[in-house]
């Protein structure tokens, strides 16, 4: 039979449910307070079931999360249901439902949760009878079990399905019914939740290419200041890490050129000064400063370099002829005599391990 079957999945899911409860993901969405409204078939079990025909249900509730856990809801409910008879359309049961439920959630996602849980009633029966054209009313407590999922879509709207096994009697006979309400979901909370995420979201876009401009237009104070800021909102923002390790590196290069300053090692700070000037401007025109005060220097070193050359002591013409190409990187005599001298000391290191090795 349907019914059996139904049941049978019911206790199966709320089975995996309890299973699952403790491995919870973190809930996103259906806090506070989520408005629940469907509609959906309602089939009867039990003494009655030769009797009725499958009935309608329209379901209206509000989802309620406690600040006190995430897990816990609390769904208090308004339903109305109408069974025809199978002897006759016109005799016809009308049910008017009041319950609250206690309920257990399960984020399968971030965007998606199950709940299960039992849910207490208050119905009032109207059942009219065309054969004997009368009418009895009666108020029934009721319990059922009630498993629901739920899937958010966004700006605060969502779908849900419910499944409700709900047992009473009627004229102490058991009426036994099975409903299956589908609907749609509304949360105020999600609904602003989404605008402050998406208002966030183009915040940060707007930071991270503000910070880029200042890095470009060489005023790497602001840009590390807005970098730092973004950091304070998502530290995870892609690309962030790495801008970030690049102004760590910029500072770290700019200190070792003022330390090589101070020590006057003008050609340890010019390559530290170049790595920086493309991002402070302080770099820059140091840089520029540095290079024209060492111009004086260079007929000299030139004369000195190709001296050592010519004697064979390649080394020293290499660092001088790399500190002229710091001070004037378009030097003409250094880019000569600087990849000759290196090929020469290649060429002579090569043949003394060649003799070493014999």
């Amino acid at each position: 039979m349907k019914l059996k079957k139904i049941k049978r999945t019911i206790a199966f899911a709320a089975i995996i449910f309890f299973y699952n409860q403790y491995k919870s993901h973190g809930a996103e969405y259906f806090t506070k307070a989520t408005i629940l409204a469907g509609t959906g078939p309602s089939f009867v079990s039990g003494f009655y079931e030769d009797y009725f025909k499958t009935g309608w249900k329209s379901h209206f509730g509000i989802l309620y999360n406690p600040d006190f856990s995430k897990y816990f809801f609390i769904q208090p409910s308004f339903a109305y249901s109408s069974y025809e008879m199978d002897a006759s359309s016109q005799s016809i049961l009308r049910e008017w439902d009041f319950s609250i439920a206690g309920l257990l959630g399960y984020y399968i996602l971030p965007f998606s949760i199950v709940t299960a849980g039992l849910s207490f009633h208050e119905s009032y029966d109207i059942l009219t009878t065309y054969n004997t054209n009368r009418k009895e009313t009666a108020f029934k407590p009721a319990v059922s079990a009630q498993v629901s999922a739920l899937v958010y879509l966004g700006r605060g709207i969502g779908l849900f399905t419910q499944c409700d096994l709900k047992r009473r009697e009627i004229s102490e006979k058991k009426f036994d019914t099975i409903s299956i309400t589908f609907g749609a979901t509304y949360n105020y909370y999600d609904y602003m939740e989404d605008i402050e995420t998406r208002s966030n979201s183009e915040k940060k876009i707007e930071l991270f290419g503000k910070a880029q401009e200042e890095l470009k237009a060489k005023n790497f104070e602001n840009a590390k200041k807005l970098f730092l800021e973004l950091q304070g909102i998502d530290s995870d923002y892609p690309g962030l890490d790495y801008q970030l390790k690049r102004i760590t590196e910029i500072e770290e290069y700019y200190n070792l050129a003022k330390k090589h300053l101070s020590s006057k090692s003008y050609s340890k700070s010019i390559r530290n000064l170049e790595y920086c000037a493309p991002y402070i401007k302080e770099c820059e025109t140091q840089l520029l400063s540095l290079r024209q005060s060492l111009r004086i220097y260079i007929s000299q070193w030139e004369k000195q370099g190709i001296a050592l050359y010519e004697k064979q002591q390649y080394q020293g013409c290499i660092e001088l002829m790399e500190q002229i190409l710091a001070v004037d990187p378009g030097n003409k005599i250094a880019n000569i005599y600087l990849p000759r001298a290196i090929k020469r000391k290649k060429a002579i290191e090569s043949l003394s391990g060649f003799t070493n090795d014999n």
